[in-house]
């Protein structure tokens, strides 16, 4: 396990960014699959970042390079969604209700948010269905590179809203039609069909920190 100090070392963020995403990058093809680092060494995406978002973004990709690192030790393959999601867990200190856990299939994305939002951790599956960079990935808001139905959004919004804010600590599962979404920017304009499957809470010691959401995805036909 590695990390790349940010201001001791004196490296700056745009090395230290690329050495991340072209290593996370290396493993994806290890998989099957293509996923660029970067588009232009440039990293416009990235250097239009305030310093503590760059940093923000590094220790996401050193997180998520270790976790992958923990699977690969325990002899698991990345493509193991459920075994993926338990040492994401494990690393973060978070906990989540086990009937979520225990629903999590192949075909399932799992992804982690905080409490504002902000993507933490996705399982590995979720780079078979997308044309984007890992700069766009980690650096762009997901509404700018995605669009889907203003309906699904706001059901999606209303059943979070009460998980953020304290009110409920069960999970939700949601009985809600397959839908599109459509990548805004890329040149392929990939389109997932996707099916919420359940939100869940992140707790970190007894503390509320986030939500942990379920979807079922495919690739369009």
């Amino acid at each position: 396990m590695f990390k790349y100090m940010i201001i001791s070392n004196n490296v700056s963020n745009i090395i230290v960014f690329k050495k991340l995403s072209e290593e996370l990058s290396r493993l994806i093809e290890k998989e099957g699959w293509l996923v660029r680092p970067y588009a232009s060494s440039q990293l416009k995406h990235f250097m239009s970042l305030e310093k503590e978002e760059q940093n923000w973004v590094i220790h996401r990709l050193e997180d998520y390079l270790a976790i992958c690192k923990k699977v690969h030790r325990a002899g698991r393959p990345l493509k193991d969604a459920r075994f993926l999601v338990e040492e994401g867990l494990r690393h973060y200190n978070f906990s989540c209700d086990l009937k979520v856990e225990s629903i999590i299939k192949p075909s399932y994305v799992v992804e982690f948010y905080g409490k504002d939002h902000r993507q933490i951790f996705r399982t590995f599956n979720y780079f078979e269905f997308t044309s984007y960079t890992l700069e766009e990935i980690y650096c762009r808001p997901w509404y700018v590179l995605y669009q889907r139905d203003e309906e699904v959004t706001r059901q999606l919004i209303e059943s979070v809203e009460p998980i953020i804010e304290d009110q409920i600590m069960d999970p939700v599962f949601f009985d809600m039609p397959e839908h599109s979404i459509d990548e805004r920017t890329s040149l392929e304009k990939l389109r997932m069909m996707a099916k919420e499957i359940a939100v869940t809470p992140l707790v970190q010691t007894k503390k509320l920190v986030g939500y942990l959401n379920v979807i079922q995805v495919r690739l369009a036909d």
